[in-house]
């Protein structure tokens, strides 16, 4: 009998790492920033969308991309504004002559990915856990699904291991962003340019849960139909931090895989947010440490939906209870046969669970 295979499928951002990705590569040029973006032509445009425009600090980079939307709106209410092209879109135009990130190449990129600060213990807790369900026969795999750069995120999964001599790498595969880079001659001078060749959206990760669902990228076009799937969307663990993550939470938990939202350890303000965002698309809301050491909540409570997703004996439609419990419409017989189903069966209730884990230390 072949092992039975679970995929971990996480978030990046504010999931696996303590602030923004870009952070670390905007401090590092900060000097550049901050003479660029406050040139008195420069405030005066911006300052039309946000009256408190200034560029002090690596995160106002994010005011940059905020305007940048808000101009985009004010000539198309209608546009859909996709924040994975955005910020990417912000980074080529910093790579212009006589702007910050003029003299950025790929390599540098990915050193500054590496200063990127990462959650305690996540990549341990990964290790961890492949080897202790190894041993009954489940096979996990990892996945770090975001709308970021892939550069800076293999980067920074590099740099956590060399800190921490970690040896093994325990993440399976990568989805984000991709840039290359070439070299032009200008007056006999090598400008090197960045090109964006890929770009992943919250609303796309359902569509790279589907291709990790059939085994990889040579699948992604084949149809697939129930028992084909190499790892079914129930055997997925998702992770996320934030109100983007909903619908692929959605996604998951309609399927019947389980959801785990976590925010910044001993902080009430980030619970009491994610709670407010969560309502109840999750199964568990947990700080962000991933310490692998039973007295650990993170750490006990994916165990415990590993072992959920690993041993569930019911066949029942996940999606059609998933319908009853949202009160879609269904037909009477339909519905009873449900009614029936969630009265007998243990690992079926009528209702949402949410287990939520108060911060101890604020």
């Amino acid at each position: 009998m072949s092992n039975i295979k679970v995929a971990i499928f996480a978030d990046f951002d504010l999931t696996l790492t303590e602030e923004y990705q870009q952070i670390p590569l905007i401090d590092h040029y900060l000097d550049k920033y901050k003479k660029f973006y406050n040139e008195p032509e420069l405030v005066k445009h911006y300052k039309k969308f946000n009256p408190d425009f200034s560029f002090q600090k690596p995160e106002d980079f994010f005011k940059i991309l905020h305007v940048k939307r808000d101009e985009i709106l004010k000539n198309d209410k209608s546009s859909r504004i996709q924040n994975g092209v955005t910020w990417l879109e912000q980074l080529i135009c910093d790579k212009q002559e006589g702007h910050p990130l003029e003299t950025l190449t790929l390599a540098e990129l990915y050193e500054h990915g590496k200063k990127i600060k990462m959650s305690k213990g996540c990549l341990e807790c990964f290790l961890k856990l492949k080897k202790k369900w190894k041993q009954h026969g489940i096979d996990i795999s990892v996945y770090v699904v975001s709308v970021g750069l892939k550069t800076l995120i293999e980067g920074a999964i590099a740099g956590y291991m060399e800190k921490n001599d970690i040896k093994i790498n325990p993440i399976d595969g990568i989805y984000s962003a991709e840039i290359v880079e070439s070299f032009v001659n200008i007056n006999g001078k090598d400008i090197n340019q960045f090109e964006i060749i890929s770009v992943i959206e919250d609303y796309s990760k359902t569509e790279i849960a589907y291709e990790i669902a059939k085994g990889g990228k040579l699948n992604r076009d084949k149809k697939f139909t129930g028992n084909d799937y190499i790892i079914p969307h129930s055997r997925f663990v998702v992770l996320g931090d934030g109100f983007s993550d909903i619908p692929m939470f959605r996604f998951f938990r309609k399927k019947g895989g389980r959801g785990i939202m976590v925010y910044k350890k001993n902080c009430m303000k980030s619970f009491l947010k994610a709670r407010s965002n969560v309502f109840d698309n999750v199964d568990y809301l947990l700080e962000r440490d991933y310490t692998p050491v039973e007295s650990n909540p993170l750490w006990h409570y994916m165990n415990k939906a590993i072992r959920d997703v690993s041993y569930k004996k019911c066949k029942h439609s996940e999606v059609s209870i998933y319908n009853y419990k949202w009160s879609k419409v269904m037909s009477d017989t339909e519905e009873t046969e449900i009614k029936n189903h969630l009265t007998e069966c243990n690992e079926h209730d009528f209702g949402f669970n949410l287990t939520y884990v108060v911060p101890r230390s604020c």
